[in-house]
């Protein structure tokens, strides 16, 4: 669902002419591509994709969340986890490197489709590290809180420090799906967050008109 959000964003942002370099490949493509129910073909129907500089694609393996960044200019592709363990880092570049054929798959059909004369980017050939200086969570829940906050700012951070997570992320994660330009019942949304605010404000004027023992109506 953010991943969704995060592209509508920049296309929206496109359209205000605000230069994006992101491109957010939903969570369920790469869990798809693992049962062999997606392919390059049935996903480029569904999305567009430009040259762009960086690509996240959003993993999950079992129970836990973290981010694979394709870094197209270094021709790296950054996995990026809040809680690294060394028993799994080997199956999650295994994961990423299995997204990595995708997506040159992918590359190569909007290449052929647009008849670019541009070299094709050896996807598949890229390093795939562990970046330095990632700030891990303090839990075991906060995984996907973190991709979103990596998912969110990414194109304006030099590197991935981020956290930690709260509440306070949580609700600006929430109002960014509910309140943004790009929700289609935006109206309806504020409609009734005014209605529910001013029977909340009513509601506490009668207790304490209540308490004072005034009258009210």
């Amino acid at each position: 669902m953010y991943a969704w959000y995060l592209n509508l964003s920049v296309m929206y942002d496109k359209q205000r002419r605000i230069e994006s370099k992101s491109c957010f490949l939903p969570t369920d493509i790469q869990a798809g591509l693992e049962k062999y129910v997606y392919t390059a073909d049935s996903v480029f129907n569904d999305y567009r994709f430009s040259y762009l500089r960086n690509a996240y694609g959003c993993n999950k393996d079992g129970k836990h969340w973290y981010l694979a960044v394709v870094m197209m200019e270094l021709e790296e592709v950054h996995l990026v986890d809040s809680a690294p363990r060394a028993n799994n880092n080997e199956f999650r570049a295994k994961t990423v490197r299995h997204m990595m054929n995708f997506l040159y798959d992918l590359f190569r059909r909007l290449y052929f489709e647009l008849g670019t004369t541009k070299d094709l980017p050896n996807i598949r050939g890229f390093q795939v590290i562990s970046p330095d200086g990632v700030p891990t969570q303090e839990n075991k829940f906060d995984g996907g809180m973190w991709v979103c906050l990596w998912m969110r700012f990414l194109d304006n951070l030099a590197r991935y420090d981020v956290g930690p997570c709260g509440d306070v992320d949580r609700m600006r994660l929430a109002l960014d799906l509910v309140g943004g330009p790009q929700n289609a019942k935006l109206e309806k949304v504020n409609r009734h967050a005014h209605e529910h605010s001013t029977a909340w404000k009513n509601m506490i004027l009668k207790d304490m008109a209540v308490m004072r023992g005034d009258a009210y109506f």
